[in-house]
């Protein structure tokens, strides 16, 4: 059976427009397989969830992710960000967290970005709860934020992308409350962007 015959039953029933692809490309021995991609999409309005897979043989790197995502307003184009639960034990880990001077937001989530001032404009103390308890549900579980983030998907190719963003495809049989879960952090965001920085 086809991997995506699931997902575009979920499409018709709840009204998405779907896409997939599968790219296998492989050097000059066809068994030695050098790149296995698949991915599918649901669109509505401006709500996308995106799946991927992703593997490379030879170097032996795989990427699995998928999740909720939509565009927000530009004012903040070049901002990227990479948001996940914080650990009393990150420090052991080390890396790039930041602080963004909101002592709620620090103490509670592991914050990645080019810039922490920014960070407040799209998370608040409720969108951190809401996260937190998505996290409960779902974990792993991060937020993103980049310009161009799913720059192939027509809609998304110049747009400041937010998302909600897990390690593992959304089970088809899943697939609607975890999508509706999602969509209201993700809104909850947006909300949050357009208050400030609408029109």
């Amino acid at each position: 059976m086809d991997i995506f015959d699931e997902y575009r039953k979920i499409a018709l029933k709840r009204d998405f427009e779907f896409g997939s692809s599968i790219d296998e490309s492989s050097f000059i021995i066809p068994s030695d397989r050098m790149v296995n991609r698949k991915y599918c999409y649901l669109i509505k309005g401006d709500l996308m969830y995106f799946a991927s897979d992703s593997y490379a043989a030879r170097v032996g790197l795989s990427s699995t992710f998928s999740g909720i995502y939509t565009p927000i307003q530009s004012v903040l184009k070049d901002f990227e960000a990479e948001m996940s639960k914080h650990f009393w034990f990150d420090f052991i880990a080390g890396g790039s967290r930041v602080k963004t001077g909101n002592s709620y937001i620090d103490k509670h989530l592991r914050v990645k970005t080019n810039m922490a001032n920014c960070v407040s404009m799209l998370v608040d103390v409720r969108v951190v709860d809401s996260y937190l308890k998505l996290w409960d549900k779902y974990s792993p579980l991060k937020i993103v934020v980049g310009p161009k983030y799913l720059p192939f998907i027509k809609g998304f190719e110049d747009k400041l992308v937010i998302g909600v963003e897990a390690t593992e495809w959304i089970k088809p049989e899943r697939f609607e409350v975890k999508f509706d879960d999602f969509k209201e952090l993700l809104l909850a965001m947006k909300r949050k962007v357009e208050k400030n920085y609408g029109d």
